[in-house]
């Protein structure tokens, strides 16, 4: 069990991390240097947090979770902000973009997404 934990934390982060390098990319490679620069920060925060939590969900504290749905929400901002620039750059991942930011938003409990 504590593996199989294990494994699942690896890929919850794992999945964060992949999620934000494709949004900065795209950012970045549509010209918005400082949004994709925001993004990667907030993505990378909210992943490195992420990583240092205990594998079982259930062991997180009050206070874990209370700083993680806050770096979910700061990175929450830049997908929302990026999806934006991205529609407006007439950029077909903007939808992706959403996507993320949903799932991010709900896996956390979060308001379930800005429209």
């Amino acid at each position: 069990m504590a593996d199989e934990q294990k494994l699942e934390h690896a890929q919850e982060f794992t999945d964060i991390e992949r999620q934000t390098l494709r949004v900065w990319f795209d950012v970045d490679q549509a010209g918005n240097d400082m949004l994709a620069d925001a993004v990667l920060n907030a993505g990378l925060q909210f992943e490195h947090y992420t990583s240092l939590l205990p594998d079982d969900t259930d062991d997180r504290s009050p206070g874990q979770l209370a700083n993680q749905q806050h770096l979910a929400f700061l990175l929450s901002v830049q997908l929302n902000l990026a999806a934006a620039f991205l529609l407006s750059a007439g950029s077909s991942r903007a939808d992706n973009v959403r996507g993320f930011e949903r799932s991010i938003r709900t896996a956390l409990g979060l308001d379930p997404g800005i429209q």
